[in-house]
Order: C-alpha cells, then sequence, then structure tokens
C-alpha cells in the first residue's frame, strides 16, 4: 500500500540534527517512520549529495561499486536508503569498508529498519556516530497538530492530543489517518472509529512492518500480543519458548514497534497499534488462543502483584475467577485509600452467578461495604462469610477473614478479642506477588488495631506499635495516603472509643503526614491536618 504523500510537513528540528554531523549518522526505525521523508528533505550546507537506495539498484554489485567511488570524493554526503534489504551474505564486508571511508569531508548517512550492529562497532566506539531513532522521528503534540492543519483536517485540541497519543507519534498511522477523516469532516464518530481501530493502518503493518518477519517471530509475535506490557519469562508462559529472551530482542530490533525500557519491572512495550492489530489478527485466526492467552497472562501478572493488569486481562480472556482475585487485591487497596471506583467498575464485569459465589468476590464486596460505610450490610455479609470459610483458601483470603473478623469483634464492643486476632498481622510479602494490595491490607490492619487498643485502654502498647510504625519502610499508604473515605475507623472510634458518659473525651485521629503526627493526634488530641479520618464525638 502506498503512503500518500500530499500534507507533508518539514521538521526543522530532525533537519537541525546533521547540521555539523559526525562522519555516519545513523536513521534507525521501524517501517512508516519517515525516513525516507527524511533522506528525501535532508541538504547538506556545502558538498555534493549522491543518494543510493537498493530497492533502486538491483545488482548488488553495482549498488556497492558506486557506494565505494562515492566515497572517494571529496567534500560530499553519500546518503543510502534501506539498509535492511542489502544482501546479508556480502552486507558486513561492503558496509563495514563503506564506514571506514567515510570522514570529515565524506559523510554517510545510512537508513534501516535494523542496525547493522557489527558493521558500525568500530564506528560507535570511535564517536564517529550520530543515531537518529524512532523517537527522535515521532511525531510530538504541536507537529500532528500541524499535521491534521495541513491536511485540512479539523480538530478539537482533545482530539488531536487523542490521536497522538493512540498513535505515539507514529507517521505512518497519523498519515493514514487523513483520508477517513477528511472524508468524515472530522467528525466525533470518525476519530472514534480510527481510534477502535483502522483497517488502512492495519493493511499498512500487515504488508509493510511484518514483510521481512520469519513465520517463527510472527507466531512469536501474535502470541505474546496479548500483553502490552512484556518480560522474558511471561513470554516464555506464553509461547512454550525457552529462548523468549531472544526473540524479544529479535522482535525489537526487526518490526521494532516492540520498545524496550530500562528501570522499569517489565523491559518490553507493544506500540499500542501495533499490538491492537496483533491481536485483533489472532482474535480472528484463533480465537481460542487469545482468549487462553489472556487468561495465562492475567493469572501471572496477578501473582506479580499487577492486579489492575491482571483484570483487563482476565476480562479480555473471560477468566473470571482471576478477575475476582484481582477484585479482592483492588478492594485491599480501596480501604486504605477510600477510592472505591475501580473496585465497582470491575464488579460490574463479573458475571452474576460468579458475584453470588465466588469467595474472592464475596469478600471484597464486604470491604467495599464496610469501606463505604454500610455498616450493617457489612456486619450482615461477614456473619454469613466466618461461618462457613472456604475449605482451602489463599493466603490473601485467610487475611481478609482474620481481619474481617476482628473489625466483626470490636464492632460488637469486643475489642480485647479483636487485639488477640489483630497481634498477627499479615506475612510481609518478599516475592515477587509483593504489591499495593499487601501494602494497603496492612495500613488497615495496623489502624484497627490501633483503635482497639485505644478503645481497651492500652495506650502504652498504641505508642510502642506507632514507633514500630515509624521506622517501617513497607507501608505507602499510612503515610499520607488515607483518605476521609475511611468511614468504617470514623465509625468504630465514635461508637466505642467515646461514649457519651465520657464527656471530658474528645479524640480526633487525623490523616497525618508522619507516624510521629499520627501519635500525637491519638495521644494528644490535636493534628494540623483538616481531614480528620475519625472523628469521635463527645
Amino acid at each position: 500500500m502506498s503512503v500518500p504523500q500530499n500534507g507533508v510537513i518539514t521538521r526543522q528540528r530532525l533537519l537541525e540534527l546533521g547540521d555539523g554531523a559526525k562522519p555516519i549518522t545513523l536513521i534507525s526505525a521501524p517501517a512508516g517512520y519517515g525516513k525516507t521523508t527524511l533522506l528525501r528533505q535532508w541538504a547538506p550546507v556545502t558538498g555534493a549529495v549522491v543518494r543510493l537506495d537498493p530497492a533502486e539498484i538491483g545488482d548488488g554489485w553495482e549498488l556497492w561499486h558506486r557506494l565505494d567511488n562515492a566515497l572517494r570524493l571529496a567534500d560530499v554526503t553519500v546518503i543510502l536508503d534501506d539498509v535492511h534489504l542489502l544482501d546479508s551474505s556480502r552486507k558486513t564486508s561492503e558496509l563495514k569498508r563503506a564506514l571506514d571511508l567515510a570522514g570529515s569531508d565524506r559523510r554517510l548517512v545510512i537508513a534501516t529498519r535494523r542496525d547493522p550492529i557489527l558493521e558500525l562497532h568500530d564506528a560507535r566506539l570511535a564517536g564517529n556516530v550520530l543515531e537518529i531513532r524512532a523517537d527522535d522521528l515521532a511525531f510530538d503534540e504541536a507537529e500532528t497538530r500541524l499535521f491534521l492543519a495541513m491536511n485540512h483536517i479539523t480538530a478539537t485540541p482533545e482530539q488531536a492530543r487523542a490521536l497522538w497519543v493512540h498513535t505515539e507519534g507514529w507517521p505512518a498511522g497519523l498519515r493514514l489517518s487523513t483520508t477517513p477523516l477528511s472524508r468524515a469532516a472530522g467528525s466525533q464518530e470518525a476519530f472514534a472509529t480510527l481510534l477502535h481501530g483502522d483497517t488502512a493502518v492495519g493493511s499498512y503493518l500487515m504488508g509493510q512492518a511484518l514483510s521481512c518477519t520469519s513465520e517463527e517471530l510472527r507466531s512469536f509475535l501474535l502470541r505474546t500480543s496479548v500483553s502490552e506490557f512484556l518480560d522474558a519469562t511471561l513470554a516464555q508462559e506464553l509461547t512454550g519458548r525457552s529462548d523468549a529472551a531472544l526473540f524479544l530482542e529479535l522482535a525489537r530490533s526487526q518490526p521494532g514497534f516492540l520498545h524496550r525500557f530500562s528501570g522499569g519491572p517489565w523491559p518490553y512495550r507493544y506500540h499500542p497499534m501495533f499490538r491492537g492489530l496483533l491481536l485483533a489478527e489472532l482474535m480472528r485466526s484463533v480465537p481460542e488462543d487469545a482468549r487462553r492467552l489472556s487468561a495465562v497472562a492475567a493469572a501471572w501478572f496477578l501473582g506479580h502483584g499487577e492486579h489492575i493488569r491482571a483484570a483487563t486481562l482476565a476480562a479480555q480472556g473471560g477468566a473470571w475467577d482471576v478477575l475476582a482475585g484481582a477484585l479482592l487485591e483492588g478492594s485491599c487497596v480501596a480501604l486504605a485509600t477510600g477510592d472505591w471506583i475501580w473496585v465497582k467498575t470491575e464488579l460490574n464485569r463479573l458475571p452474576q452467578p460468579i458475584q453470588n459465589a465466588n469467595v474472592d468476590v464475596r469478600l471484597s464486596s464486604a470491604l467495599m461495604k464496610l469501606g463505604t460505610g454500610a455498616r450493617m450490610e457489612a456486619i450482615e455479609l461477614v456473619s454469613t462469610l466466618l461461618p462457613a470459610p472456604p475449605p482451602t483458601q489463599t493466603r490473601r483470603q485467610a487475611e481478609v477473614l482474620r481481619f474481617l473478623e476482628s473489625w466483626l469483634m470490636a464492632e460488637s464492643g469486643h475489642p480485647h478479642q479483636a487485639i488477640s486476632i489483630l497481634d498477627v498481622g499479615p506475612a510481609d510479602d518478599l516475592g515477587p506477588a509483593s504489591g499495593s494490595a499487601s501494602g494497603g491490607l496492612r495500613s488497615s490492619w495496623r489502624q484497627l488495631q490501633a483503635a482497639c487498643l485505644f478503645a481497651d485502654g492500652s495506650p502504652a502498647r498504641i505508642q510502642a506499635m506507632l514507633e514500630d510504625f515509624a521506622t517501617s519502610s513497607a507501608e505507602p499508604y499510612t503515610r499520607g495516603e488515607l483518605g476521609a473515605g475511611s468511614s468504617w475507623r470514623q465509625a468504630f472510634l465514635r461508637r466505642r472509643c467515646c461514649p457519651r458518659s465520657h464527656r471530658a473525651t474528645h479524640i480526633q485521629y487525623f490523616r497525618c503526614p508522619s507516624a510521629e503526627h499520627w501519635k500525637r493526634s491519638l495521644t494528644r488530641g490535636y493534628g494540623s491536618s483538616t481531614t480528620p479520618i475519625i472523628v469521635a464525638a463527645p
């Protein structure tokens, strides 16, 4: 499929990269990133320009002969496009010779979809290579707006930004968008259709981006496309390949739409449009594999403490038990933060029979009722859960059941019995499943424990616990992320800690930036914050 050239914009920032350039300029990016367009616009300030393209010169010997002759001229810039098309049997030696000839007055510019790693090694070590990559070639938001304007596309700033985010600045994706949007006069419906998939973009990717990809790698890409983020172990789970790490690097360097990041938990990420195409093809050709692999990825992310990613994949694969497990993890977070929007949204995704029978869902519902102030409903649900616990329990289920049992004891006027349960807290997570849910549950656990100790008249134990609390490095929520939605704590202390007969008791439990501030609030009855999370009235 040919890409129309109308409405091409000149991006001066890219042209300026070549001013005073090094002897060798490498332009390396996947299909459709505007490498050839940039080369056509590139004109050096001085000297002759020789342009060579293996797609136009079918004879490999003739190409290398012309390249060698051009680099023997004085004050010349030689532009070599589509290096990835060169015959690999001769490319290493011939390209290495050409790179060695490049110098201050004989500049070589090469464009490729894959780095010629071996050939460039010596030049890179010598600091003679300027590299322009996909991130440089991608349109920024301002360029996206200019591109739409030059192609007579009327778009609001919000629509332009949505298109830029969706394409991640991929020039071919933006260009292929102009035709349907022009026909629809930039209507809201046209933008919505585009952001949910476009056959022109899909045809281009299938025809160009995967044209040089082996069948083995194409299968790898399809099977791993169920997840936007990957690492070698997840890729091995999805493909069954022990050499998954090698194939991830091949996928990154060949089609080029798999990006690698350093410093994060997941080192690889698909370009969203490219992944959408691959996933659509997988769902069309082997729908049962798409569902099964989505469920595998969902369970894997849940086991690595990523309940939000797990929930999306579980819904994609119809893995309702995994989605229920993710819901319980999210409920532990929401109990600490007071934000139940995500939990309610995911709960509505589950089929009604799962909502009624699944243990994780019922525990999540109990936490949500407790956390949103539906006290009587929470008591009723917890009272039905505790007498008939599941015969086999996950660690998270067991911990939540203990938390709910202690809360019910405290609500029933037995804080001392609740303390005996709470004294053995949730286990610390040291493995890959450590995540926000564990921190959220520990945070709520300690706050309930402190409230029960206060109600039981044990100030010395509160102080000792808070001092330990202050030195902990694994409690993210109690250091300033607890919001006013913690109505279960408000209600508990209002009823249990400050009966009306205690006329002089005025206790406020504030949202505190530190454990020391929290301790002052409990033991002295004051705090500087204006947002209390537990307020006890006389």
